[in-house]
């Protein structure tokens, strides 16, 4: 590691760091039991103006509350500016650390396309919000069911009841996920405007609820609910209208309603292309929605040609052990071999 003095080092997973020295040297002297090992203490310096990874205090809600713990979201990309032997062992060394901006490539997509739709009222909603990105899905709800109990503000407690929801659908808890998305519908009905974009939004999620049950006649109806608000309240090419059109689409396309299918999908695509950047991962899962449409309707060529883009865009935004890669391949590979019987 002396050798990379100047260079990058990169932690790919969540970081737990503390602002108390006495737990890192704690820790470390536990490496230092065996004679074979050296320990390393990493001293971070953050500068907020130009560190790309988001991070948080979250001591109120750790269990050691003394630690005085910072959690680092991944990937955490920092620069090694020096390396020096500790005064306290000899076998004891202090990495220095600064913030970077640099990252991956790939991964700065990503995280960019995270952070266009991550909002919220603290860095810790925030981090909760990153964490259901990532697929982090028990550390998110933790967070929100700490946050919970700290919140008094009705509104905020609508929105931690909708992240948790969504963490539920996430993982496949569909009847819980229900139950917070109405906990958090019922406090928007009650605080909210009628037409107000949360409301709109929470019956898109209970319609996706419903939707990934299989109840496609009670998903649909809040479906047309959300899209009815975002046509009263958006512009037309705004990119909320797209995601109640592709659902409508899709369940069409279950329901064997292809030519309807093809329409809201159809809308929803161009949506996507007017509003988000060529290389997004929702117009790659618009592709891919698209191109079922077609293979459903037979048009195979029409159906490659959607799949092909999925891929391609898929590929140039995702990481390459995304799940949804493997769709995209499936898709295309599953057709191709059809066509060519």
């Amino acid at each position: 590691m002396k050798k990379t003095i100047g260079g990058l080092i990169s932690f790919n997973n969540f970081l737990s760091t503390s602002l108390n020295k006495d737990v890192a040297v704690r820790f470390a002297n536990n490496a230092l039991k065996d004679p074979s090992y050296v320990a390393i203490i990493f001293i971070i310096t953050i500068n907020p103006s130009i560190s790309s990874t988001p991070y948080a205090c979250i001591d109120k809600f750790s269990y050691y509350e003394a630690e005085k713990e910072i959690l680092f979201s991944m990937p955490t990309i920092f620069h090694i500016s020096d390396i020096k032997p500790s005064s306290i062992n000899n076998r004891l060394w202090n990495v220095y650390l600064t913030s970077t901006g640099k990252s991956d490539e790939q991964i700065i997509n990503l995280m960019k396309h995270m952070r266009e739709e991550i909002q919220g009222s603290s860095p810790l909603y925030q981090l909760g919000a990153l964490m259901i990105k990532l697929g982090e899905f028990d550390k998110a709800e933790e967070v929100y069911i700490n946050l919970l109990k700290h919140t008094f503000d009705e509104r905020e407690k609508g929105n931690i009841y909708y992240q948790l929801g969504h963490i539920k659908d996430s993982q496949e808890l569909h009847d819980k996920a229900l139950d917070y998305y109405q906990q958090a519908l019922t406090i928007y009905e009650d605080k909210l405007s009628p037409d107000h974009s949360n409301i709109a939004t929470c019956y898109n999620n209970i319609g996706l609820a419903y939707d990934n049950m299989g109840d496609y006649q009670k998903a649909l109806p809040f479906y047309e609910k959300a899209l009815d608000i975002y046509q009263k309240t958006l512009d037309a090419n705004h990119r909320n209208i797209a995601s109640p059109s592709s659902s409508i689409g899709l369940i069409y396309n279950t329901m064997g309603e292809y030519q309807k299918a093809l329409s809201y999908c159809t809308t929803a695509h161009e949506i996507f292309q007017t509003s988000l950047s060529s290389n997004h991962p929702l117009l790659a899962t618009s592709y891919s929605n698209i191109g079922s449409v077609y293979q459903n309707l037979k048009n195979y060529p029409e159906a490659i040609s959607s799949y092909k883009r999925a891929l391609e865009i898929g590929q140039s935004a995702l990481p390459p052990a995304h799940p949804d890669l493997a769709v995209y391949k499936h898709n295309l590979e599953s057709i191709s071999k059809n066509e060519s019987k």
